[in-house]
């Protein structure tokens, strides 16, 4: 549902509806923003329930350092995915601040694409940690 939010988003601010580009493109930011820390919550309480249960399940200390691993090894794309979505998050806001401090009318195609590039690595997140269930 979120996701779909943020595309609503980011088509309201392509067609122009609200008080100002900068304004709409906060706000498909702070949508974005939402979503990933919604889905970056379950990812931490269930890496962190597999890792508790591979502990508890182990036969030996070894068995549960080894399941571990796997554990950290079959996450290890989401991290990458949710530090890449976040690392483009930062340059869309850093993007927008800058208009929003400057007060220079926007460049909106690229505020567009920034936000485009900010979908698709929203998408790439929120898809790895589908694949983990």
């Amino acid at each position: 549902m979120g996701h779909l939010i943020f595309l609503l988003g980011i088509a309201l601010f392509a067609t122009g509806c609200g008080p100002s580009a900068t304004s709409r493109a906060i706000v498909a930011l702070n949508t974005a923003a939402d979503v990933a820390e919604s889905a970056n919550k379950v990812l931490i309480a269930e890496y962190e329930n597999e890792q508790n249960a591979a502990i508890e399940m182990a036969a030996s200390r070894e068995d549960a350092e080894r399941e571990i691993r796997e554990i950290r090894e079959r996450y290890k794309p989401a991290w990458i995915a949710q530090k890449t979505f976040r690392l483009v998050w930062i340059d869309a806001a850093t993007a927008v601040q800058i208009v929003q401090l400057s007060g220079e009318a926007p460049d909106v195609g690229k505020i567009l694409r920034l936000l485009e590039r900010l979908a698709e690595a929203q998408r790439s997140f929120i898809e790895s940690v589908k694949k983990l269930e």
